[in-house]
């Protein structure tokens, strides 16, 4: 099972859900800016990244017209808060594969959740 948080309004999130979706995987695709995601659930996922969840926004989007100055003080409700009334924020997919978190940067990083791993084994040694 391979679970799934993006937004679908992110080219980076449809290429992922895309590679992920058209496998023989079993796949749990939470598109954020469909489903609420709660706070706790940011939490954890911010916490089994092991990165503040301000690094799951992104900050450069024209939605959001914060400065550097101004997002400092931010807490981590702030963000959390910010995620929750406009998750198209969300910077990068997270794939939760074997109870491990992955916050993916590149679409073809999700190609490692799919490919079989018996893939290239010489058939011909019988």
């Amino acid at each position: 099972m391979i679970n799934l948080y993006y937004s679908s309004e992110s080219q980076l999130g449809k290429k992922v859900y895309a590679y992920l979706n058209d496998s023989d995987k079993e796949l749990l695709a939470i598109d954020v800016t469909k489903t609420n995601v709660t706070g706790t659930q940011w939490k954890t996922i911010s916490d089994q990244l092991n990165i503040p969840i301000r690094n799951l926004i992104d900050v450069n989007l024209s939605d959001l017209e914060f400065n550097e100055k101004e997002t400092a003080n931010f807490s981590q409700d702030d963000w959390i808060k910010i995620l929750n009334k406009t998750p198209q924020v969300l910077n990068h997919p997270v794939v939760i594969h074997e109870n491990k978190y992955y916050l993916i940067q590149d679409a073809q990083e999700a190609l490692k959740f799919i490919e079989d791993p018996s893939a290239g084994i010489d058939e011909r040694k019988k």
